[in-house]
């Protein structure tokens, strides 16, 4: 559930609303993707577990690579979700390299790791072997800058991890 449209949502709900469609869908679906900087957030949580759901807290970024990585990490690993995503705008390769150590660095943890952007679409192939347990793709219109569509993220895949 995006927060905001920075964070990629495609429409900016009210609080409420945030509440009523997650009361609606959670008994129906299997992982809970909330953003970080989310009002909801806290109760979202304490509702999936209570429905036993696999949770997701997420850090979007889709303007730049922030300097405090470690600062996002520690406050999502605060809230005990399940998994913390990081998907922020790689502006140059430098972005990208910082987001392979980040990645590196916490590959102990359930993390879900991306460069968007153009140039951190080589992130969708690297940053798995650095210890993101996924990756994003599309099978018609993407749905964030830089990803890969499917068939072609699939020929790559199967070409580095055999």
């Amino acid at each position: 559930m995006r927060n905001q449209k920075k964070e990629g949502a495609r429409k900016d709900w009210s609080d409420i609303k945030k509440r009523e469609i997650l009361q609606a869908v959670l008994p129906l679906v299997d992982l809970v993707d909330i953003e970080l900087s989310s009002p909801v957030l806290k109760e979202t949580l304490a509702q999936a577990r209570h429905f036993k759901k696999k949770t997701i807290v997420s850090k979007h970024d889709f303007d730049h690579t922030p300097s405090h990585l470690e600062n996002i990490f520690k406050k999502a690993l605060s809230t005990r979700a399940d998994m913390i995503k990081v998907a922020v705008k790689a502006n140059s390769m430098d972005d990208v390299y910082r987001m392979i150590e980040f990645t590196r660095h916490h590959r102990k943890h359930p993390l879900i790791t991306l460069s968007v952007g153009p140039i951190g679409s080589i992130s969708r192939l690297i940053l798995p072997a650095m210890g993101s347990l996924y990756t994003y793709t599309f099978l018609h219109k993407p749905t964030a800058p830089g990803q890969i569509d499917a068939k072609t993220l699939k020929a790559h895949l199967k070409i580095y991890y055999p």
